[in-house]
């Protein structure tokens, strides 16, 4: 069929919006519009009716009321099919081709962009599917705005090699809360997966959208931050600490209940109070592995449990001093 402009509309429900996917033109030039209300435009009608449209002139583009979205380029539109996205009985956007010549299509091309829209409704929703399993498989269990161990491993490792190729400065944080196990055997498992939801937003708070963050297993959380050398990365870890420290299981802030609820008057209506201990590694020319440099951040980590906890400590150039023990 004549196609010289071709469009993918996709249909937000939540937000009652239609989301521009794909364009292909051929006067060039066109930028994608923003999202817009589905109350106008032709992809508001077609995902309001759920019904196909053929507009063979300029006129009537005109008679049909329906207030086009896309830009100038309407001026060398003369003709248009548009054909509904459907899925299970539901509209999912929309998909339009359009001539620049008048009288450019009839219902056997209506029929033909139908089974097309068909086909392309499930391809779309599997590629959905798959994206949000993938999201799913890539965040920890119960940390949802974390990744899990082994995607972050997998980021990082991509990060590593990109720095060894093109030398640039590379820090990681290991960050350990302190007396977990205590918290979980007084108050129970429930609070604890309430303090780790406070560290994991004090995480997300204070880091870039560069760096990488993980749960690395337990109450261990990771941070790989590219372009940063010891200093940035210390800074960063103090700053992560003495907000951790501030922090209160009452604060209104994380948006968590409070301790009464979970165990009674067990605190006598004391607020509860989490620190951290945390060890930074750079990267240096003795290192030769991710895991070498996890490794050296983990034990500068230990370091700071040794050192009475609530601390940030960095990994020492050189050997591991003899008294650093290895175990909490």
């Amino acid at each position: 069929m004549p196609c010289d402009d071709f469009v993918i509309d996709g249909y937000s429900p939540a937000t009652n919006e239609i989301i521009i996917l794909y364009i292909m033109e051929r006067a060039g030039g066109r930028a994608y519009p923003p999202p817009y209300q589905a109350n106008r435009g032709l992809g508001g009608l077609i995902v309001s009716t759920g019904k196909s449209q053929i507009l063979n002139s300029l006129d009537e583009m005109t008679a049909s009321g329906i207030q086009f979205v896309l830009g100038r380029e309407q001026d060398y539109t003369q003709a248009i099919v548009a054909v509904p996205l459907l899925l299970y009985g539901k509209v999912n956007g929309m998909i339009s081709a359009q001539s620049y010549q008048p009288d450019s299509y009839t219902h056997d091309d209506l029929e033909l962009l139908e089974t097309l829209a068909a086909h392309a409704a499930i391809a779309l929703e599997n590629a959905r599917l798959f994206e949000k399993m993938q999201e799913i498989a890539d965040k920890d269990p119960l940390i949802k705005p974390m990744l899990n161990r082994r995607k972050f491993y997998e980021l990082a490792e991509h990060e590593f090699e990109r720095v060894k190729r093109y030398p640039e400065a590379l820090s990681v944080m290991m960050l350990d809360i302190d007396n977990f196990k205590l918290f979980n055997d007084q108050f129970g498992h429930k609070l604890g997966d309430l303090i780790l939801d406070i560290i994991a937003q004090v995480l997300i708070e204070n880091v870039r959208h560069v760096d990488i963050v993980g749960r690395h297993g337990g109450e261990e959380f990771i941070v790989l931050c590219p372009a940063t050398d010891m200093k940035s990365a210390t800074d960063v870890a103090e700053r992560i600490r003495r907000q951790v420290e501030a922090s209160s299981l009452r604060d209104k802030n994380y948006k968590v209940q409070s301790v009464e609820t979970l165990k009674g008057d067990i605190v006598s209506g004391e607020s509860l109070h989490v620190t951290v201990s945390i060890g930074v590694a750079e990267l240096d020319e003795t290192c030769i592995s991710l895991d070498a440099l996890v490794e050296r951040a983990d034990r500068a980590m230990y370091l700071a449990k040794e050192d009475g906890r609530n601390c940030v400590k960095i990994w020492p150039h050189g050997k591991v001093t003899a008294e650093l023990k290895l175990a909490k």
